[in-house]
């Protein structure tokens, strides 16, 4: 399944790295590691993470406070 982000939330993730990386060198790359595992397991398992709002869906990262909201159909979150 492929996936698109809103624009704001591309930015949003490309400033949440840059913050972790000037945390700790290196940090920024395990966000981003834990935003892509993430995003594959939603593209795998699409109906497994919990309704959030309006028939969304919220997949929290297990080691940041951090989480992707989504909506999917049939070929695209």
């Amino acid at each position: 399944m492929n996936y698109t982000f809103h624009p704001e939330a591309a930015s949003d993730l490309f400033d949440v790295m840059e913050y972790y990386e000037a945390l700790r060198e290196g940090l920024g790359l395990r966000f981003h590691a834990q935003v892509s595992s993430t995003l594959n397991n939603i593209c795998l398992f699409p109906d497994s993470y919990p309704t959030f709002e309006s028939g969304s869906k919220r997949a929290i990262l297990h080691q940041f406070p951090f989480a992707l909201v989504y909506r999917h159909n049939d070929s695209m979150i």
